[in-house]
This record gives C-alpha cells, sequence and structure tokens, in this order.
C-alpha cells in the first residue's frame, strides 16, 4: 500500500471515529432533553442548539469519508453500459466535475463563516461560526480524498478502498 493510501486510509478511520463519537454526542445530548422535557417536566434551553451543530458537523465529515469510500450515490446505468476502461473514464470525468464542485462551494462558503462570526447562539457560548464551518472543512476533506484518488491514478495505481471487496461500492 502506497504511502499517499495510508494517509488517506488513516484520515478516513479519524473522520469515521470522530462522526460516530459526534453522532453517540448527538444521541445523548437528544436524549437528555427528552427526559427532562418529558420525565422531569424541565426543559433544558441548550440541547437543541448542540444537537443541530454536532449533527452538522458529523454529517459533512461522514460526506467526506463517503467521498472516500465511493459509498456516494450514482446513476448505476451509466456504469452497466460501459467497459472498465469506459468506467475509469467516466470516474475520472465525474472525480473532476465534483472536485471543481467542491473548490466553488469552499470559495463561496468562507465569506458567509466568516459572516457567521457576529451572530451568536442563544445558549451556547459562541457563535454561529461555529456551526457554518463544518461545510467549508467538509467540502475541503472530501476535495481532499478526490485529489489523492486523482493523483494515485495519475501515478499509474490507485486507492486502495477501505473497505472489504464484498462491502465496496458499485
Amino acid at each position: 500500500m502506497s504511502r499517499l493510501a495510508q494517509a488517506t486510509r488513516r484520515l478516513d478511520l479519524a473522520l469515521e471515529l470522530l462522526s460516530g463519537i459526534l453522532l453517540l454526542a448527538m444521541v445523548l445530548t437528544v436524549g437528555a432533553q427528552v427526559v427532562f422535557r418529558y420525565g422531569l417536566n424541565a426543559s433544558l434551553p441548550w440541547p437543541e442548539e448542540l444537537s443541530i451543530l454536532l449533527f452538522a458537523w458529523g454529517m459533512w465529515l461522514g460526506a467526506a469519508t463517503g467521498v472516500h469510500r465511493k459509498t456516494h450515490l450514482r446513476m448505476d446505468i451509466l456504469y452497466a453500459r460501459r467497459s472498465e476502461a469506459g468506467r475509469r473514464q467516466l470516474d475520472l470525468v465525474i472525480d473532476l466535475l465534483v472536485l471543481g464542485f467542491l473548490v466553488l462551494l469552499v470559495a463561496k462558503s468562507i465569506p458567509v463563516v466568516q459572516g457567521a462570526e457576529i451572530t451568536s447562539y442563544a445558549f451556547l457560548p459562541f457563535t454561529l461560526m461555529v456551526l457554518y464551518a463544518a461545510l467549508p472543512l467538509g467540502a475541503s476533506l472530501m476535495g481532499l480524498f478526490i485529489a489523492a484518488r486523482l493523483a494515485a491514478r495519475a501515478l499509474g495505481g490507485a486507492l486502495d478502498s477501505p473497505l472489504p471487496p464484498g462491502e465496496r461500492a458499485g
């Protein structure tokens, strides 16, 4: 396994772990709110804000692992009608288009993140910038995974999938 493949695999696993921790924290936060609201008849003011924040970060980081593992949605009918070489060409075109979109998404989201610095949460001790920063970071990680895949392809190899062959996406 190449160094690039090892590095992307380690990053993927770290993001998977972090996404899992964020999901667990969100479930515990929402669970605490349910217990307090319906069990103790005393609603907490902060769990809704925190659960949205945790969800956003978990979603964007998890989406990056999906890009690395190639488990994102695609139209299989386009692949079914092509030879193996045609599928590789289609993968290349799709990767380039998605990478271009991600670059645009990051560039356009930075001013939005900076603009959110003036808006505070009602109950959490920081600004909405923390929430909005999940988008450019997650999109950058997706772009990094695609760029690594393109680099591996250009060097005559391919990044190994972190999933066993039976679980591999299409």
